[in-house]
């Protein structure tokens, strides 16, 4: 008699263990699931921070090889004379291709400059612009299709 109370007061205990099974590795699989989800945006901010870090990159080493005089597309007849101070107001864009316009503030204009009047509180009033390199060769064309991508 007392075989047969003991087993009735043990029934229940392997359901517990079955539910608690459960929960845990239900649990761990939402854990899984929340990392690789963090993961993915990790690597996603990565691969975009590296892709304006070298587009960047690639403008400033364009502005560096348009500074040389025996280019044929070189910036230096359009820039003032070497010690002769820039005004403030004034820019110089080096674009590629003939549509690009930073002056055009208008919401669609993905290349508009609105840093500039936001850090000196007016409008661009003399604008310069380089020769556009897409008319020398077939680098100028890869390099603009490749920045209308971002």
């Amino acid at each position: 008699m007392r075989h047969k109370h003991q087993k009735r007061s043990e029934r229940g205990v392997v359901l517990i263990i079955v539910l608690i099974s459960l929960t845990l590795l239900c649990t761990i699989g939402i854990l899984m699931m929340l990392n690789a989800g963090t993961e993915s945006l990790l690597n996603r901010n990565y691969r975009s921070s590296t892709r304006v870090y070298y587009a960047a990159l690639s403008g400033l080493e364009e502005a560096r090889g348009r500074m040389w005089a025996l280019r044929p597309d070189s910036i230096l007849p359009q820039l003032n004379a070497a010690g002769t101070p820039v005004p403030v107001t004034s820019v110089f864009y080096i674009v590629n291709g003939n549509g690009i316009n930073p002056t055009d503030l208008a919401a669609d204009n993905v290349f508009a400059d609105v840093e500039y009047q936001q850090e000196f509180g007016q409008p661009v009033d003399k604008v310069s612009r380089g020769k556009d390199h897409a008319s020398h060769g077939k680098g100028g064309q890869h390099r603009r299709q490749w920045r209308q991508h971002f």
